[in-house]
């Protein structure tokens, strides 16, 4: 029998990439040529790095090469064999383009498309429009404490203002999980986002 590669034994890292087929990885690989100048650092190895830091909730490149330090006894796990210095993964985090995550995303939510829409609404609206016709818009901003991002609302009696950007997402309306994302600056106008979007009309 064939062992399971979901067991809640593994490390979460693990049981999350688990769930991300290498074949789709490979397939986004091979359509944007991302790994053509990188001999080492493989965008599946890049991948693992950077979900590893979001799943410990570690905010800088530096505090993730430590702390992968204590994943290197699991990278068997993962098919890996060494740990990447900290200037190999930022090049990689500069020079290559996200193109490649993008794909990888499309092409997982594709996979995933009948497991992700169960349990959700199914039924026409008022038995006249169909579901797969609507799509819902969400707007979010988070705070960030940095220069790099416009300040968003107004100003505080301190007169300081937390940087922050902004999520804009579509979803369909039958699942929670979005079709189509932007991250921009607080401060850009709904309407710009919506602008991006071409809807259609159809009898």
């Amino acid at each position: 029998m064939q062992k399971s590669t979901k067991l809640s034994g593994q490390p979460i890292i693990c049981q999350i990439l688990s769930f991300i087929p290498k074949t789709l990885v490979q397939e986004a690989v091979e359509e944007t040529s991302s790994d053509r100048y990188y001999k080492k650092m493989h965008t599946y190895n890049q991948l693992v790095f950077m979900l590893y830091g979001i799943v410990g909730k570690i905010g800088s490149l530096n505090c993730l090469c430590k702390s992968l330090i204590f994943l290197e006894s699991k990278l068997s796990y993962l098919g890996m064999n060494e740990l990447p210095p900290k200037s190999t993964l930022s090049d990689a985090n500069i020079n290559r383009k996200s193109d490649v995550f993008k794909l990888l995303y499309y092409k997982l939510l594709d996979f995933y498309k009948v497991e992700l829409k169960k349990g959700f609404v199914c039924s026409p609206i008022n038995n006249e429009v169909p579901i797969d016709k609507i799509k819902r818009f969400d707007s979010s901003t988070f705070g960030l404490f940095t220069d790099i991002f416009k300040g968003a609302g107004r100003n505080p009696i301190e007169g300081k203002k937390k940087g922050g950007i902004k999520a804009q997402t579509v979803l369909p309306f039958d699942s929670l999980v979005p079709e189509f994302v932007t991250l921009s600056a607080a401060s850009v106008n709904d309407k710009t986002f919506l602008g991006q979007l071409n809807p259609t009309c159809s009898n």
